[in-house]
């Protein structure tokens, strides 16, 4: 489909990430070629990385503005990537892509850990809809929920 409307994925690594988030959709892989959807899925994935800062970092903060933009649609992507970031891991399934030139590192932690960061991000999704809270601070809780989850994995 791609190729039938002269849409080039990229070269490499970055056409490899693109076909594989968008698991056969070519909606997705438009959307993650033409919407900068490759960079927010590097990001997320840099943030979620075991190696990372846990410091809220004015780089998280821009993230979780970016992420949270609605009329932008980032918000609609962010919240892809985000499940689909826990799916792969509840599956025990890489991550596709690259940071840095480098491979994107899978922390390793507990199904039932997995399983409760979904919950919780379902949950706080729901009230974010309901009650129209702030989605920028939602991204930023959900991210440090997150990577302090992570982080206490990598120091086990």
């Amino acid at each position: 489909v791609l190729a039938a409307l002269d849409i080039d994925p990229g070269s490499g690594g970055d056409g490899d990430t693109v076909l594989a988030l968008a698991e056969g959709s070519p909606r997705r892989a438009i959307e993650l070629i033409r919407r900068d959807g490759l960079d927010l899925h590097k990001s997320l994935a840099g943030f979620l990385s075991p190696s990372g800062n846990l410091q809220t970092t004015p780089e998280l903060v821009a993230f979780a503005r970016t992420a949270a933009d609605t009329k932008a649609g980032t918000f609609g992507r962010f919240l892809d990537f985000y499940f689909g970031y826990l799916h792969r891991r509840i599956r025990g399934e890489a991550e596709p892509g690259a940071v840095s030139g480098r491979a994107l590192q899978t922390p390793e932690l507990a199904l039932v850990r997995w399983a409760g960061l979904w919950d919780k991000a379902a949950s706080g999704l729901r009230d974010v809809e309901t009650y129209n809270l702030d989605r920028s601070q939602f991204v930023l809780e959900l991210m440090e929920t997150t990577r302090t989850a992570i982080g206490k994995a990598a120091r086990s």
